[in-house]
């Protein structure tokens, strides 16, 4: 029996990578700067299921009055390291079956085919990554510790002022929230209240400039169903709507293992087909929050899930930011 090896079949895995690849780098470009850095897109190449960081934890009372009429001993104040745990992921793209003849049916040939899968696959992943992202958040402020970073508002539509009142939350260092995340839903309640307070208009696309209405903060807008209380866009009596004002540097997504592709052409059925299929990793850290490393590959349910975190940062000011409840206006989301 003659049998096709992999050396005998034309692959097309550079054509896959050529559209994912710039596809990634236009969403990188785009999202890193345009949510003032708040959520990061990046690769590093590592190993395990968990990210370990080690870093120096703050220091009470470093900084005192000197008593300049006293010789006794001064009290020595002891250096120590808190630990951040990141989450690895795994993932998978496809596999996605098309025939020879759907192609030629369709007048496309199979390097742009290919090539439009990547396109496609890197716009899915960007989805993934953000939305694993805003999991993370759902759980990590259920956390003790973090409450008095919630803004529960959940009894009224967003408005200015509640913006305003979740900002107060970071004290003095409100000015540091850079970016909002919400949900389309919250942003457009939001533009119609600037409509009758006379704010300037807000506008954009999917990441918008901030403006007076956003309290000078760009906003990003996602339909992602971690903006629910239950993680359902469903009509629930208690479900409501969850926005961040996040701070620099709050969540990061790393890319940890170069995706492997396979596209093959396969016979024996009634028409010959090609299979694409990929694999990849990616992590998921929060600043100042570790995630349980009894927990590996979590699923989005995990990481939405409190007892999965803890809080690493002593001071709630070194944490993502601020998290606001409001309530779900309609039906749709």
């Amino acid at each position: 029996m003659a049998i096709s090896l992999p050396t005998d079949m034309k692959v097309y895995n550079e054509q896959f990578f050529a559209g994912y690849t710039e596809r990634v780098e236009q969403n990188l470009n785009l999202f890193n700067a345009s949510s003032a850095n708040t959520i990061l897109l990046s690769s590093q190449v590592t190993n395990g299921e968990f990210i370990k960081e080690s870093y120096l934890a703050k220091i009470s009372n470093l900084v005192t009055r000197r008593d300049l009429t006293s010789t006794s001993a001064a009290t020595g104040l002891k250096a120590t390291q808190n630990e951040i745990v990141k989450v690895d992921r795994s993932i998978k793209i496809g596999p996605v079956e098309f025939t020879d003849e759907a192609l030629h049916k369709g007048n496309m040939s199979m390097d742009e085919m290919v090539f439009l899968l990547g396109q496609q696959a890197a716009d899915d992943v960007l989805k993934e990554q953000i939305d694993v992202v805003l999991y993370g958040m759902q759980g990590a402020y259920g956390v003790a510790g973090l409450s008095g970073l919630v803004q529960d508002s959940s009894s009224a539509t967003m408005t200015h002022s509640i913006l305003n009142n979740g900002l107060a939350k970071f004290g003095d260092k409100a000015s540091s929230i850079a970016a909002w995340v919400m949900h389309s839903s919250v942003f457009f309640e939001l533009q119609g209240q600037a409509i009758t307070d006379k704010i300037d208009s807000v506008a954009g696309t999917v990441i918008y400039g901030g403006s007076p209405g956003t309290l000078g903060r760009p906003v990003v807008v996602t339909d992602s169903d971690a903006l629910f209380s239950n993680g359902s866009s469903s009509v629930s009596t208690d479900n409501y709507y969850t926005t961040y004002g996040l701070v620099a540097g709050a969540a990061e997504v790393l890319e940890t293992r170069v995706g492997d592709v396979l596209i093959e052409k396969v016979g024996g059925a009634e028409n010959i087909y090609t299979r694409m299929q990929a694999e990849q990793n990616h992590a998921l850290g929060l600043k100042g929050l570790s995630f349980s490393t009894s927990t590996a590959n979590p699923t989005v349910a995990q990481l939405a899930t409190a007892g999965n975190w803890t809080k690493s940062a002593t001071d709630i000011k070194s944490l993502p930011g601020i998290q606001i409840k409001t309530k779900k206006a309609n039906a749709l989301g």
